[in-house]
């Protein structure tokens, strides 16, 4: 992944590498554990990335897709671009409800996975780690480059500003 020159692209190009990563962790614990098998209630590396990925799923992607779809989506829309705005504006519709369903799980089971807890939350974890990993590197290599090339100075100052808020 190119570094963007744009200031808001920049922020997206990390929010994405950031979760990119999370999701490879994730991913990682649950290739270490099947849907039968929750990590131990004492596992500190389980439970810290499960925090990690409640914190991030709750602040930072629906705030990350809230600002593509008021600031961004528009400008590709204007630019003749519906096409690609349309399929992502799709895939937040199908993350957001995989999104708050896992965030969910993981504020429910702070104290550890029970053994039914778990199997419930094993497969909503791995499809949140194939789509949303998907839908991130699909924003890598068509929103941010468009947007890096299409975004004025003073635009994406403006961009930059309202994202930081």
């Amino acid at each position: 992944m190119i570094e963007p020159t744009k200031q808001a692209m920049r922020m997206l190009h990390r929010e994405h590498v950031t979760v990119i990563g999370l999701l490879g962790r994730l991913s990682q614990l649950l290739s270490q554990h099947n849907a039968a098998n929750p990590p131990a209630a004492d596992d500190s590396t389980a439970s810290g990335l499960l925090a990690e990925l409640s914190g991030a799923l709750i602040n930072e992607i629906e705030r990350h897709f809230q600002f593509e779809e008021e600031k961004l989506f528009p400008l590709l829309d204007a630019n003749g671009d519906q096409d690609l705005s349309d399929l992502l504006r799709e895939d937040h519709a199908v993350l957001v409800p995989v999104i708050r369903a896992v965030a969910d799980a993981i504020g429910q089971s702070r104290a550890g996975f029970s053994n039914e807890a778990w199997a419930a939350f094993y497969p909503l974890a791995a499809e949140l780690a194939d789509r949303l990993t998907d839908h991130a590197e699909k924003e890598e290599m068509s929103l941010v480059p468009l947007l890096d090339d299409l975004l004025e100075d003073d635009e994406d100052a403006d961009l930059a500003a309202a994202y930081a808020a």
